[in-house]
């Protein structure tokens, strides 16, 4: 009868050892689980959960709404602002190597009578952004321009620009104008068909079509018009010479005009690129549905 009641109490003994270790091991399991993050909230974020965040930014669109919450609750804790961890900075803050044509920024801007102000956006913004995906797409998303020296870099709109030209018909055919316009003091003005910009409504645009001439382009037509590269002192691979916002997925065809001023040589404003027959049709084709807004 005594050895049973022994027996007994060992056993209730053991069982309340085993309970406890339980409740301890799931203490300690539970304080040691990855913790949920808010990406939207600062409060209580340990240095531990600092780096699964990084981690999670560099995943995600460097444009999307998600990869600027992440990195605004990231700014916010504590001394976490280095340059490391902030989208417009190292780890997304690449080196520059697009530079932008002094003749491009005009299209930030709108000063004169057919200056829209094409790029709705912080230029200097616009410029590190276009830097940042270049440096992770430029494999997959540079496309050929009409000549060897100028690539076309498309890019998902991330700015509120809206198209710089619009298909044709019935309804906007009675306010197409014509004017003769010059892209800058140093050339001709060429007769331009186009729609004020102030007489449609048009939405954001799908993509944007950043245009890029290489170094040795911008180099040979600066030197013909007894210039210099204005980017010159710059480690850089291509210079932006066009911002165009489009719905199409493809880089649109060059105006027939841009393509005849093309053929008259580096003095003239043009690049010098030889007269293409069938690349001028295939413009007017394109141009004949769609018009310039300006």
């Amino acid at each position: 009868m005594k050895t049973k009641k022994v027996v007994s109490t060992l056993a209730i003994f053991l069982l309340i050892s085993c309970l406890i270790l339980s409740t301890d091991a799931q203490k300690a399991k539970s304080e040691h689980k990855t913790p949920s993050i808010d990406p939207t909230s600062t409060e209580d974020l340990s240095s531990y959960e600092i780096p699964l965040l990084k981690r999670k930014i560099k995943q995600t669109d460097l444009f999307s709404h998600e990869a600027m919450n992440l990195a605004r609750g990231m700014n916010e804790v504590g001394n976490v602002t280095d340059k490391s961890i902030r989208p417009d900075s190292k780890d997304f803050d690449y080196p520059t190597k697009l530079v932008m044509h002094p003749n491009c920024e005009r299209m930030f801007e709108s000063e004169h009578e057919f200056d829209e102000r094409v790029v709705e956006y912080d230029k200097k913004e616009f410029l590190t952004k276009i830097n940042n995906f270049y440096f992770e797409n430029h494999n997959t998303h540079l496309a050929n321009g009409f000549s060897p020296f100028c690539k076309h870099l498309m890019i998902p709109n991330f700015t509120r620009s809206k198209p710089h030209c619009i298909k044709l018909n019935n309804s906007n055919l009675k306010k197409v104008k014509t004017s003769y316009v010059s892209r800058g003091d140093d050339e001709v003005p060429v007769l331009t068909r186009y729609i004020p910009k102030d007489d449609l409504i048009r939405s954001r645009a799908k993509f944007i079509n950043v245009v890029l001439y290489t170094r040795e382009q911008i180099e040979r037509e600066a030197a013909a018009k007894h210039a210099e590269d204005p980017n010159a002192d710059a480690d850089y691979d291509y210079t932006i010479v066009s911002i165009k916002p489009q719905n199409e997925d493809l880089p649109t065809p060059l105006l027939p005009i841009t393509i005849m001023r093309n053929g008259l040589g580096l003095e003239e404003g043009g690049s010098g690129t030889r007269f293409n027959r069938q690349k001028y049709r295939d413009s007017v084709k394109f141009w004949k549905e769609h018009v310039n807004v300006l």
